[in-house]
């Protein structure tokens, strides 16, 4: 009987232990789990004066942000050029709403599962003067689609991206598509504006051609007129509307222009700044593109646009009953 007892008071003494064992594994996880910091991004966007991005689309090159004053300038390789006003604000508010949501992984083995590393990952570092205060990978992301809660067919997708702080072996998660933002090569930081306006400032375009192609469209009063013939004002209206915003993404560095462009348009008008646009025609056959808007950088015209919408004839502005009286 008394074994019998002895045995019973050993096996409820293993049980409390057990129980005592397990309950302390779980809180210690569940506190692993939670007890990271959601504040591992901590930057003064004021303060910053330089950011290095290695983006794999880049394979893992320099892009290099550098500022001076109130202006950001981007460099990669021997090549420096202006940022477009907002790409930088638009960066930093990206990386200031970095916020962990979990943590995913906590060993060095597990890095190339969400692509932090070196070789999958881009990597960001962020600096205020010579001090470093930013350093992460910036992995794969994926996402799912779920449903609109308030009816309809179409539903919302949620991203979730993963991240790691250099010199940390911990992943984290978070929402968004980080590597949208920061994934991106070098071309695309840099000042992509050809011809940017407001359309009703304008009075007066000026087409400089070779041989006596060239001529002049001006406002007169409330009116478009080349020489004493009166513009066609629907045809007027949808080239202003074209040329109010143009865009080219294919640089054209090392260009050295001859003395002489091929062509010239000159835009002037109320309230802003003439603009002078010049093409130049290579013996290839290619057009390289310049405008005041953007004087350090020169367009290849890749896709003839400039060609076909902005280098048009006087008839191209004018009725077909117009056209006889030139």
């Amino acid at each position: 009987m008394a074994g019998k007892n002895k045995n019973k008071a050993l096996l409820i003494i293993f049980v409390v232990l057990t129980g005592i064992f397990l309950t302390g594994k779980f809180f210690r996880e569940s506190k692993r789990e939670s007890s990271f910091s959601k504040d591992v991004i901590q930057i003064d966007t004021a303060e910053v004066t330089g950011i290095m991005l290695y983006p794999r689309s880049e394979n893992g090159e320099l892009v290099h942000f550098t500022r001076t004053g109130n202006s950001w300038r981007v460099k990669s390789g021997n090549i420096s050029s202006p940022v477009e006003p907002g790409n930088v604000h638009n960066l930093l508010g990206e990386v200031i709403r970095i916020n962990p949501r979990q943590l995913v992984a906590k060993e060095k083995g597990k890095w190339t599962d969400y692509h932090v590393n070196d070789s999958l990952g881009t990597r960001l570092q962020i600096r205020e003067g010579s001090k470093n205060v930013l350093d992460i990978y910036i992995g794969k992301f994926s996402y799912k689609q779920v449903q609109n809660p308030y009816g309809g067919s179409r539903g919302n997708i949620i991203g979730t991206s993963y991240f790691r702080i250099a010199g940390k072996d911990e992943v984290y998660a978070t929402d968004g598509f980080l590597t949208m933002t920061f994934n991106q090569g070098f071309n695309s930081w840099r000042d992509q504006r050809f011809i940017r306006l407001t359309k009703d400032n304008v009075t007066r375009i000026s087409f400089e051609y070779f041989a006596d192609s060239s001529f002049i469209v001006e406002k007169v009063e409330n009116s478009w007129k080349i020489g004493n013939v009166a513009v066609d004002s629907l045809k007027m209206e949808k080239y202003l509307q074209k040329i109010s915003t143009i865009r080219k993404s294919v640089f054209k560095d090392g260009f050295i222009p001859p003395l002489q462009s091929s062509c010239q348009i000159t835009i002037e008008g109320n309230n802003m700044e003439s603009i002078v646009v010049q093409a130049y025609e290579t013996p290839e056959g290619e057009w390289v593109l310049h405008s005041t808007i953007n004087p350090e950088s020169y367009f290849t015209d890749e896709d003839k646009t400039f060609i076909k919408d902005v280098l048009i004839r006087k008839e191209d502005l004018l009725s077909d009953s117009e056209k006889q009286d030139l």
